[in-house]
C-alpha cells in the first residue's frame, strides 16, 4: 500500500462506511436493505483484496471507491437503485476483465476513460526502453492545474514529430497523455479540449479513422473518410520530456542539443 493511501480493514468496515454514506445523504435503511448492502460490501471487499495487484497493474479504480462513489451521488431511493444498477454493471466488467489472460484495453474503452486510474505522477521516473532517466517536462508539469479535470482529444508523435497515436480523456487530460506517452514512448504531444464527453468520443474516433495512426487500431480501415467535421484547437507540438538534460542509470548525464 502506497503512503497515506486508504484501505478498508474488512467488509464490516466498508459495510459501516457505505451506511453512513447513504445516512448522510438522508437515506435511511431497513433491516432487508442493510443486510443487502452487507452482502454487496463483502462481494466488493473480497474481489478487490483478491486482484488488488492485477487492478493496481492495469491502472483502474479500485473497486471499493467505485462503490462509494456510486452511494455519494446518491439522494433518494430511485437515485440509490439507479446507481446500484449502474454499479452492478461495473462490478460485472472488473469480474470479465479479471478472467483475461491478457485485458485488453480497446474492448473496455468507455471503462477505462470512466475509471482509469492514473500512475502516480512522478516528475523522473526510469525508461526501460530508453535505459535511462526522463524527466517530464517544466512546460507538461505546469499544464496540470488547467487540464487534469477536462476532457478532451490528444496526439502523440516520435522524435521525428510522425504522428503516433490518438486517444482521449473525460476525466483526466493531463493523468492520461503522461500514462500514454510513457505506454507508447511518445516524444511530443499536442491536445485539444472539447465542449462535452460525447464530443470528445466522436472526435476521437474520427481524427483515427483520417490520419490513422500506426499505434491506434480501432476506427483504422483501408477506405477513407467521405465527412467533415470541424477541426478542434490543437496546441502546438511540445515535449512530453525535458531534452536538455538525460541522467542515465549509472549517474552520468548526458547534455543533447536538439
Amino acid at each position: 500500500m502506497r503512503p497515506h493511501e486508504f484501505k478498508y480493514e474488512n467488509p464490516n468496515h466498508l459495510f459501516f462506511v457505505c451506511r453512513k454514506i447513504l445516512f448522510k445523504n438522508g437515506i435511511k435503511l431497513d433491516y432487508e436493505d442493510q443486510v443487502g448492502l452487507k452482502g454487496i460490501c463483502e462481494k466488493v471487499f473480497f474481489f478487490q483484496e483478491k486482484y488488488e495487484d492485477l487492478i493496481r497493474q492495469l491502472e483502474l479504480r479500485e473497486l471499493t471507491r467505485i462503490f462509494t462513489y456510486k452511494l455519494f451521488q446518491s439522494y433518494d431511493a430511485d437515485s440509490l437503485r439507479d446507481n446500484l444498477e449502474s454499479f452492478v454493471e461495473v462490478f460485472r466488467r472488473y469480474q470479465q476483465i479479471v478472467k483475461e489472460e491478457t485485458p485488453d484495453r480497446n474492448e473496455y474503452r468507455d471503462l477505462y476513460d470512466e475509471y482509469y486510474k492514473p500512475i502516480i505522477i512522478r516528475e523522473k521516473f526510469w525508461s526501460s526502453a530508453d535505459k535511462r532517466y526522463k524527466h517530464l517536462a517544466k512546460k507538461f508539469l505546469e499544464k496540470q492545474k488547467e487540464i487534469e479535470k477536462k476532457h478532451g482529444v490528444y496526439f502523440l508523435y516520435d522524435h521525428d514529430k510522425q504522428l503516433i497515436y490518438i486517444g482521449k480523456s473525460v476525466h483526466d487530460l493531463w493523468g492520461r497523455i503522461i500514462s500514454s506517452a510513457k505506454e507508447r514512448n511518445a516524444v511530443y504531444y499536442s491536445y485539444a479540449l472539447t465542449k462535452t464527453k460525447s464530443d470528445t468520443s466522436v472526435y476521437e474516433m474520427y481524427y483515427i479513422s483520417k490520419y490513422k495512426p500506426k499505434l491506434n487500431n480501432d476506427g483504422k480501415y483501408n477506405d477513407e473518410v467521405t465527412i467533415s467535421l470541424p477541426d478542434l484547437e490543437f496546441t502546438e507540438l511540445q515535449f512530453v520530456y525535458q531534452e536538455d538534460e538525460e541522467e542515465f542509470e549509472n549517474g552520468q548525464v548526458q547534455t543533447n542539443t536538439r
